[in-house]
């Protein structure tokens, strides 16, 4: 019986750990200088339709990166789907986007597709891409 039940748990956690998962290679930041090396850049994923989007307090999937280098990039493994990201800078080592008055950033950000905010964050759409094979892309600070 126990053999039975280790059987199971083994086929059950070998289906988990096999799951198709593939890359989004971020193979270029443009715009990263030499005042950005050893700050935190804070990655927001998500891959559904969410009104969370894009706030750097709930992402589906969040990473925080040192920057090594100014031609630092990044490779993630997800799941096969759409998605769209945002990511900034914490200059001042806080833990959080500062913001103006207005609302506007006052730390490097960026989002997915290039997009480039006018008079609001940009919706989920917006940014959105698909991500079904290995993808690389190349995103532009806004400083």
């Amino acid at each position: 019986m126990i053999s039975l039940i280790s059987l199971l748990v083994y086929l059950l956690s070998a289906n988990i750990n096999t799951e198709n998962t593939v890359t989004l290679t971020i193979i270029h930041l443009d715009g990263l200088s030499d005042k950005h090396i050893g700050k935190n850049l804070y990655v927001g994923y998500w891959h559904e339709h969410t009104e969370n989007f894009p706030s750097d307090s709930d992402p589906e999937i969040g990473d925080v990166l040192t920057i090594a280098t100014t031609d630092f990039s990044i490779k993630k493994q997800l799941l096969p789907d759409d998605y769209a990201f945002s990511m900034y800078i914490d200059m001042n080592g806080n833990g959080k986007l500062d913001k103006n008055l207005f609302g506007i950033p006052k730390e490097p950000y960026c989002f997915s597709q290039n997009v480039k905010p006018k008079l609001s964050a940009p919706k989920f759409n917006d940014c959105q891409f698909s991500l079904y094979e290995d993808a690389e892309m190349s995103i532009m600070i806004i400083d």
